[in-house]
């Protein structure tokens, strides 16, 4: 397979390469990647640390943290083991997933209980998968999303009356609202919730990356266009957050993005804030 990418190159972190097999992970200023199935490689910046952790491809289900704080990996054997820049490290066992938010590790169990620095998070239900930004997380749970950390943009989906949220908050949106086929996303100021292939959006509505249209609602559906500029139905699969843009994958495999702007001809970010299929 071929790996293309875009954007930000400052530390040669992206790469047009053939044979990748698998990517772990991504940052803004680091990637790591599988190559034919046995090699891991990192582009970018790659600090000593965490060269203990790339050992073994086959083992690695995928890497998450700050490569500037703390990384981890977790395996296919459900196990975890994270390091930081001073060489302190915690081994997991009984690992779903795991993410680095707000300066700390979060662990999801696979009897779906979330730990925060190792500490069990009180008033969630029973959860099912979680993803996270650097400000916050979200969790999806068996009675309702709810959100964890910074909502000074609204991106854990309420009024930001209180910009930082140390216990889980429901998102009201989504009560009642069957949850099924869902997927998270996760930006520093934003924030994707997926239900049966219709996306939802909250958070900073800058430079168009929650692709939503006029609407005072805090968390609204994004509108697709074609390369026509004609409202489209998308079937969404999967969402990705960076800092300012958003791509979502669809049930044939294209992808659609928010401020692709140089792929689409004569469209302005200002002028734009819906998503923009890229067709890939």
């Amino acid at each position: 397979m071929t790996l293309l990418s875009f954007g930000f190159n400052g530390f040669e972190q992206i790469r047009q390469e053939t044979n990748i097999t698998r990517i772990l992970f991504t940052s803004w200023e680091t990637a790591i990647v599988v190559v034919n199935d046995d090699e891991i490689v990192v582009w970018g910046y790659q600090p000593d640390y965490i060269t203990p952790l790339l050992n073994n491809a086959h083992l690695i289900q995928s890497i998450f943290g700050d490569p500037n704080e703390c990384m981890g990996i977790i395996t296919y054997a459900n196990t975890s083991i994270t390091i930081t820049p001073s060489g302190e490290r915690h081994d997991w066992t009984d690992v779903q997933d795991a993410c680095w938010s707000q300066g700390t590790i979060f662990v999801l169990s696979t009897q779906g209980l979330l730990y925060q620095d190792q500490q069990p998070v009180v008033g969630l239900p029973k959860v099912r998968a979680i993803c996270g930004s650097s400000q916050h997380v979200l969790c999806l749970t068996d009675e309702g999303i709810y959100g964890i950390g910074s909502n000074r943009f609204s991106q854990l989906g309420t009024e930001p009356y209180q910009e930082q949220q140390q216990e889980p908050q429901m998102i009201d949106h989504f009560s009642g609202i069957y949850l099924d086929r869902v997927s998270l996303a996760c930006g520093p100021f934003h924030s994707v919730v997926i239900i049966d292939g219709d996306v939802y959006t909250f958070g900073l509505s800058k430079d168009g990356r929650l692709g939503s249209g006029d609407s005072d609602s805090i968390v609204d559906l994004a509108v697709f266009l074609d390369d026509q500029g004609e409202s489209v139905e998308v079937n969404a699969v999967k969402a990705v957050c960076g800092s300012c843009h958003t791509l979502v994958l669809d049930e044939y495999g294209l992808v659609e993005a928010t401020n692709m702007v140089n792929s689409v001809d004569q469209l302005s970010k200002d002028m734009m804030p819906t998503f923009v299929s890229a067709r890939l």
